[in-house]
């Protein structure tokens, strides 16, 4: 390269930024560093750049005045835009604030209505509060009512019973006395036949006893006679072959009335004692059939069920299951005994059994079918025997339903066919079944029952209780 002023060659070297070379002859620049490169001074260059330069700049200024000005016209533009946008944000203010105050005013009046009907509500409901509380008093006082009516009623009941009771220990006494009275005059009836028998036999004994005293005299005469013949046979020496043949006849004679008369004396006695043994079984076999017990030799034979459908009979076999205890229920009362079914029965003259379904409900809603052998002697009940008892539970759905079975019993389930949960005790495995009357599930030595529906409602289940006889 060349300087373009004294034509001094010169090489381009790299230099730093912003730095310029001068030529070392005539200190002419020759290049400078700017924006990282390098710009060869070059004058006719210069004053072109120069000129372009200004015009630039000129253009720069126009621009900018018209700039300056658009912007001068904006901002008044936006000046009124925003004016009138602060105008109409007030006048939108001013609206708002008149429909605010006009809302508030519309709620004021909303709320002093709501109050109003509020108030009215609430003295409406205060009237049917009282209403409600008048007639619930008045419903208490009427329910106390009842249940004076229901207690003088149950206590007019229990009286009855009481006297029913009462009566039916009166005729079981009278009955008993009646039985009492017969059985005393059976036996004085037999006590005075023994004392016939008894005048009859010592009449008897006084006979034999004047007939052997007869064959004692007869028997001393003819002693006497034979004697007297002997001593006449020995005077007489006529004919002793005679006289011999005369003492053989004598002896002969004299040991068939000893013989006879000893026959007669063994007759009479087995006649005697015969007598009184046969009396004396005849006393013990009355005093056996005069007793409580009695025992009729005829066989039991099984009755006509139509024949004792008579609400007579069924009332009195009622009457008499008053006041008995069964398996697990206490004492029958008599408004508990809902429907009682004769289902089998043999009887004879003295004895009787009768087997007999049972529905019974308590007052507490507690309901259970039992079977009972009813054993009758002289038309009086003497024993009586559960053979088994039907009690029914609910299943529930959500929950454990636990109670304590009857001891000493199987027990039969039926679900009526439906699914359940059973546990036999508190710490036993879950039993899952489903039954019914033909096929019954049977569980022994079940100390706490559980049980639970396994569907989608409750589940009504009957357990029957049947007495295990120990043998």
């Amino acid at each position: 390269m060349f300087c373009s002023r004294c034509n001094t060659p010169f090489e381009i070297l790299p230099i730093l930024e912003g730095k310029s070379k001068y030529c070392k002859k005539c200190g002419n620049l020759i290049y400078k560093k700017e924006y990282n490169s390098i710009i060869i001074n070059n004058p006719d260059e210069l004053s072109s750049k120069q000129d372009e330069e200004q015009e630039l700049r000129e253009r720069i200024s126009k621009e900018k005045e018209i700039r300056f000005k658009e912007q001068l016209e904006r901002k008044e533009k936006e000046k009124e835009f925003r004016e009138r946008l602060e105008q109409e944000r007030l006048i939108k203010e001013k609206e708002e604030k008149e429909q605010k105050l006009k809302e508030i005013d519309e709620q004021k009046k909303a709320l002093q209505q709501q109050l109003e009907e509020e108030n009215r509500v609430k003295e409406e409901m205060l009237k049917i509060q009282l209403e409600k509380i008048n007639l619930e008093k008045k419903q208490e006082e009427e329910a106390l009512k009842i249940k004076e009516l229901k207690k003088k009623e149950q206590t007019e009941k229990e009286k009855k019973e009481k006297i029913q009771f009462a009566l039916a220990d009166k005729e079981r006494i009278k009955k008993e006395k009646k039985f009492h009275l017969k059985v005393e005059e059976e036996n004085r009836k037999s006590e005075q036949l023994l004392k016939d028998q008894a005048e009859a036999e010592k009449k008897e004994r006084e006979k034999l006893e004047q007939e052997i005293v007869k064959v004692e005299n007869k028997k001393k005469e003819q002693r006497l006679k034979h004697e007297i013949n002997e001593t006449v046979q020995i005077h007489l020496t006529e004919n002793k072959e005679n006289t011999i043949i005369l003492k053989k006849k004598s002896v002969l004679y004299s040991n068939i009335v000893l013989y006879t008369l000893l026959v007669i004396v063994v007759v009479l006695l087995t006649q005697f004692l015969w007598s009184t043994f046969k009396s004396k079984n005849t006393l013990k076999n009355k005093v056996v059939a005069n007793e409580l017990v009695a025992v009729d030799s005829t066989p039991l034979s099984p009755i006509n069920l139509e024949l004792y459908e008579d609400t007579s009979f069924i009332e009195q076999l009622k009457f008499d299951l008053l006041g008995k205890e069964i398996l697990s229920w206490d004492s029958i009362k008599n408004n508990e005994i809902k429907k009682l079914t004769l289902l089998s029965g043999t009887e004879n003259k003295v004895s009787s059994n009768y087997l007999v379904s049972v529905n019974i409900e308590d007052m507490a809603g507690t309901k259970a079918t039992a079977e009972i052998n009813l054993h009758y002697n002289n038309s009086i009940l003497n024993t009586m025997e559960t053979t088994k008892i039907t009690y029914s539970n609910i299943a529930p759905i959500y929950a454990w339903y636990s109670f304590k079975p009857i001891p000493n019993c199987a027990i039969f389930i039926n679900t009526n066919n439906n699914p359940i949960k059973l546990k036999p005790c508190d710490s036993c495995t879950i039993m899952k079944m489903v039954s019914n009357k033909e096929t019954l599930v049977t569980i022994v030595n079940a100390s706490n029952i559980s049980i639970k529906s396994d569907n989608k409602y409750d589940a009504i289940i009957e357990f029957t209780y049947v007495p295990i006889k120990n043998n």
